[in-house]
């Protein structure tokens, strides 16, 4: 009985609208979740008040209310536009929407739900104060106002969605960095899930996420429990273990895997050299590098540092990584995790401090290894120890990163900009190593949680 009229009478309002709902979620990949557009763009009370967030959801807000207060204009018969109160019942939808609205809704359905109810609700409330907003009080009369207002001020949202999404990717988007990379990223999230994106094809295709049964619950002993993925020049990926190698292998679509017990005397591995032939564990009390085929130790680490928790070869295994965790005393019983990281000439024994460096990615083809430091990808040339910074724009959501196969691009998980990093998924980038171009090969990228570790395969 409402929405006949709505239909009927107000049908180019209406065809505009659908038109509206069924572009963005395309344009967006259906991959942005529903509360949190509302939270960012229309909902300063739900915006934990942050300075930055209020500069853009104030002024959206206003903006939102002027739309729709020239399409109520033509109902209030030459008295003052209610602009104060569209500005309230704005506020009050938005606030209810980004609550009440279940977490995980995307933009399909999501949009059209969010529409159809703020049409119900703001007619309602059209309605119920159509004196003091000088609006003829009718029911039908209400619902057609909100439908119009809503139409206007959806259409401006959508326009502030695309722009959130593309306008920071504006020269940031290098097309030539797309057409010269191939292979797969895999990507890998609490020891469990693993997911493929295929960046050969084009458009790349993510594929869907595997669960492999690797989870071990809290009460499985530390036996059973895998600390590190590597990723080997055959293409193999590695779990450490504190007395096997995992070695998994995707072959025709489909996970193999495989488990090697260390030879006698060897465990708690940190790191494998790239070739698979040197690894750093503990052997007889002591962390040592020890090479699987001769199976003998090469070098005592101890003296470099006390505690290794993890290391990375370059891929010649000339040069290590060494990274160790500890905690720092700050008084009154309060402690602050802190990272102690070096590189070492395995030839020379010559040491070189890294700041902040603790998920190393190694370089398949040159003496580089690289690390994350806010937002900041550093690489280091292991013989000449200069170091490279290369600011990607906007954010890395993660500290894993993952060298091409010909070692020219870093792949990254992040977000064009740092306004959207905490509540909208990660792209999947890559930045060119000498030129510091970068470019996205899939928006919105993990659809189950946060990943720990990221592999570039062939």
């Amino acid at each position: 009985m409402i929405t006949r009229p709505i239909v009927s009478q107000n049908w180019k309002w209406t065809v505009f609208a659908v038109f509206v709902m069924l572009f963005v979620p395309s344009t967006a990949q259906a991959n942005i979740w529903i509360p949190s557009f509302v939270q960012v763009i229309t909902s300063p009370l739900a915006a934990s008040l942050l300075v930055v967030t209020m500069i853009v959801t104030i002024p959206v807000l206003l903006v939102i209310s002027g739309v729709e207060a020239l399409v109520v204009r033509r109902y209030t018969k030459g008295r003052k536009t209610p602009f104060g109160g569209l500005v309230i019942i704005n506020a009050v939808t938005s606030i209810f929407g980004t609550f009440f609205m279940p977490q995980g809704t995307e933009l399909w359905p999501g949009l059209p739900i969010c529409y159809v109810l703020t049409i119900l609700s703001e007619g309602l409330i059209l309605f119920v104060f159509s004196n003091r907003m000088r609006l003829p009080r009718s029911i039908r009369q209400s619902f057609v106002i909100s439908a119009k207002m809503n139409t206007a001020s959806y259409a401006l949202l959508t326009a502030i969605l695309l722009a959130v999404i593309y306008l920071p990717q504006i020269g940031n988007e290098n097309p030539n960095i797309r057409r010269a990379v191939s292979g797969k990223l895999v990507m890998h999230e609490y020891r469990n899930d693993f997911q493929i994106l295929n960046i050969s094809s084009s458009p790349p295709k993510l594929q869907d996420v595997v669960e492999l049964g690797l989870r071990t619950s809290p009460l499985d002993s530390d036996e059973k429990r895998i600390k590190n993925f590597l990723l080997l020049a055959d293409g193999q990926i590695i779990g450490l273990m504190p007395h096997k190698l995992l070695h998994l292998r995707y072959i025709d679509g489909s996970w193999q895997k495989d488990y090697v017990n260390l030879p006698d005397g060897l465990s708690d591995p940190v790191g494998m050299s790239h070739d698979g032939g040197l690894i750093c564990c503990t052997f007889r009390g002591r962390q040592v590098i020890y090479d699987l085929e001769s199976k003998k130790k090469l070098q005592d680490l101890d003296k470099y540092m006390d505690g290794i928790d993890r290391a990375a070869f370059s891929f010649d295994n000339r040069y290590a990584a060494l990274a160790h965790r500890y905690e720092v005393s700050l008084g009154n019983n309060a402690t602050q995790s802190a990272v102690k990281s070096i590189l070492v000439d395995l030839e020379t024994g010559s040491v070189t401090p890294l700041k902040d460096a603790w998920y190393f990615a190694s370089c398949p083809v040159k003496a580089q290894v690289a690390w994350v430091i806010d937002n900041t990808i550093v690489v280091i040339d292991c013989s000449s120890r200069h170091k490279r910074t290369t600011r990607v724009p906007g954010s890395i959501c993660s500290n894993c990163i993952a060298w091409s196969p010909d070692g020219c691009f870093i792949a990254y998980l992040g977000h064009p900009n740092p306004f959207t990093k905490d509540i909208w998924r990660p792209d999947a980038r890559a930045v060119d190593v000498k030129t510091g171009k970068s470019t996205t090969f899939y928006r919105n990228i993990w659809t189950s949680g946060a990943p720990t570790r990221l592999f570039w395969m062939e």
